[in-house]
């Protein structure tokens, strides 16, 4: 059933149209919660879950992002705390992003402190990893580390990526390329 939720999960990252991209995205969450009725420590169903919430969530507007929230930091740390290499760290790379991603107290919980924490192991779990290494460059500019955030982006643009996983690794190479953009800008002040 976890294998199934992440099917449909990667079902929904496909389908162009954003109705049906929500009603997969539900699907989703609903075969993970058949998968944890069963038990509830299976791994892929607790991580495939909290990322179809995510998405909802940015599907949905701010409001139901803000309702799912916490959930979904509860369902990320179990995953880190059952088997924090599930897909690449995906629970580790997950928490950073919505930590980031996140407004600070008073209007919400997010955190670069945790961000940072979260996107450091992954990074120190799985180096190579593109999407790792988008999130963290993505991280370190903002928070002033320049320097090291290029060293990341340009890790991502010298690393050649599939003609079949072009679509997958889009938005990540988008965002190093941002960045080495961004920092060239700064150094030309």
């Amino acid at each position: 059933m976890a294998e199934l939720a992440r099917l449909e999960y990667a079902n929904a990252e496909v389908e162009t149209e954003k109705r049906k991209r929500i009603e997969l995205y539900k699907i989703c969450i609903d075969t993970a919660n058949k998968s944890l009725a069963v038990n509830p420590d299976e791994v892929g169903a607790l991580y495939w879950k909290a990322i179809a919430m995510g998405k909802l969530s940015e599907e949905t507007g701010i409001l139901n992002a803000f309702r799912m929230t916490r959930a979904m930091e509860r369902l990320f740390l179990r995953v880190i705390t059952l088997n924090e290499n599930y897909d690449h760290a995906g629970g580790h790379k997950a928490l950073g992003r919505m930590y980031y991603k996140l407004p600070s107290f008073p209007i919400s919980f997010g955190s670069n402190e945790k961000a940072l924490f979260h996107l450091k192991k992954a990074y120190e779990l799985y180096p190579n990893d593109i999407i790792v290494r988008a999130f963290y460059a993505e991280l370190l500019f903002d928070m002033g580390q320049k320097h090291e955030a290029r060293k990341h982006a340009e890790f991502i643009l010298a690393t050649s990526v599939e003609k079949e996983n072009n679509f997958r690794y889009h938005r990540f190479i988008e965002i190093a390329r941002n960045i080495v953009k961004k920092d060239k800008f700064l150094m030309a002040r």
